[in-house]
């Protein structure tokens, strides 16, 4: 399940040096507590200051578009790092959305805060350092549905997954998130610039928009696009024909119940099987070299070869959109999918359907969005997923295509960073 030049690297772990560094730290930290090294600063004499975030205009049961910064500082004004700080809200006030956090060198903290019903027009968040007295309460105003800006998706071929407004970057900033099947919602007011949407859906390709927000409420219209329709052609050069056509015909099916609960945006839309079979014929590849004889054509290319690498490895994809199979793949029903993955320039990760031992299942938004939005995916490369779309962010280094990983069906509202791969 491994893939070579021109496609995403392999994954690797190393255990053994992660069992190093954290036995070194233990042995660090317990030189530490026996030794007389500087103390601390004293909570006592901290003060914390506001950075920014006070003053926002939030939409009940959504994150404030912008973080709660504040900063510690000593008697003398200068900054403090490594001081513990607390956040809470009182009842109906919403959520922070980390309860704790250490000052940086820069002497600062943030948090994001989810506020409560607009019943209570006026919210406060409180941040104060451990041990300390010094406290510092943040309000922010917050409006109903009826004084929103409001985004209807047209097109939809189905139920959707959520929107997300995002601050394009590299990484990519997700300010709001919110898991939803319909198709209007809304959504915090937005009065800057650069706050962009991204819509993901079962039927329908994810889309990328950059609103022209304005100051007074705005309602935006999106036009959805149906899902990518991929075009497979399936060259058997091994074994059994209608065998090899009966184990690739599920594992198609298998991909297409993958895309579709994951809202990945593709479906099949054409299967074509090849007989290139001849009795005894057996075909060994070595996977060196394999993606940089790869073009891409007018199909994702997939064939089935007896062994590749000596039978150290099941399959290979390439951005080309080129894939190779090893007999016996029945034993990994999500195989072809975990290849048509690394046609779209997916990684392998840690867990999930690029996981590159025994793929699942799960695929995170940051994933689907490198998928649609990467210009050398096989999307793009052969079927003109998205021509229209805001494809230069994808050329930044790092490229937000690649690094970002926050899902949009999480709990509502909430914004959660989830592991590599999903679940």
């Amino acid at each position: 399940m491994g893939s070579g030049a021109g496609r995403a690297p392999s994954w690797t772990t190393e255990p053994l040096r992660t069992a190093r560094r954290a036995a070194a730290l233990l042995v660090a930290a317990a030189l530490g507590a026996c030794g007389d090294g500087p103390a601390g600063p004293d909570p006592e004499e901290l003060t914390l200051e506001l950075v920014s975030g006070a003053g926002q205009v939030g939409l009940e049961s959504w994150p404030l578009l912008e973080p709660i910064v504040v900063r510690a500082v000593n008697r003398e004004g200068a900054a403090v790092a490594g001081v513990h700080l607390t956040f809470s809200t009182a009842e109906g006030h919403g959520i922070p959305l980390g309860r704790e956090a250490e000052t940086d060198p820069a002497g600062t903290a943030s948090v994001r805060w989810q506020v409560g019903s607009a019943t209570e027009p006026v919210q406060t968040l409180t941040v104060r350092v451990t041990g300390g007295t010094a406290a510092l309460d943040v309000e922010a105003r917050v409006v109903g549905p009826e004084a929103a800006d409001h985004v209807v998706a047209r097109g939809a071929g189905g139920p959707l997954r959520g929107f997300a407004l995002v601050r394009p970057g590299a990484p990519l900033e997700v300010l709001a998130s919110r898991p939803t099947a319909d198709t209007a919602l809304a959504v915090p007011l937005v009065n800057a610039p650069g706050v962009e949407l991204l819509v993901f859906g079962h039927d329908n390709r994810p889309l990328w928009a950059a609103p022209a927000w304005t100051p007074a409420r705005d309602t935006v219209t999106l036009e959805l696009l149906p899902a990518v329709p991929l075009v497979l052609d399936v060259h058997v050069q091994v074994g059994e024909f209608d065998a090899q056509k009966a184990i690739i015909q599920d594992q198609v099916a298998e991909a297409a119940g993958i895309w579709w609960a994951e809202g990945v945006g593709v479906a099949f839309d054409t299967v074509r099987f090849f007989d290139e079979t001849s009795a005894g014929a057996e075909v060994h590849l070595s996977s060196s070299g394999l993606c940089a004889r790869s073009v891409p054509d007018d199909a994702i290319q997939v064939y089935v070869v007896s062994s590749i690498d000596g039978g150290n490895v099941t399959g290979w994809g390439c951005w080309a959109g080129h894939i190779w199979l090893a007999e016996g793949t029945d034993r990994f029903p999500t195989l072809l999918a975990h290849e048509l993955g690394h046609t779209f320039t997916l990684e392998h990760t840690e867990r999930g359907l690029m996981f590159p031992n025994r793929p699942g299942r799960g695929l995170t938004e940051g994933e689907i969005f490198r998928a649609h939005f990467h210009a050398e995916s096989a999307l793009n490369r052969i079927f003109g997923a998205q021509p229209a779309a805001l494809l230069r962010a994808c050329h930044l280094d790092p490229s937000p295509c690649l690094d970002e990983r926050y899902r949009v069906d999480a709990a509502p509202g909430a914004l959660v960073a989830a592991r590599p791969g999903g679940p």
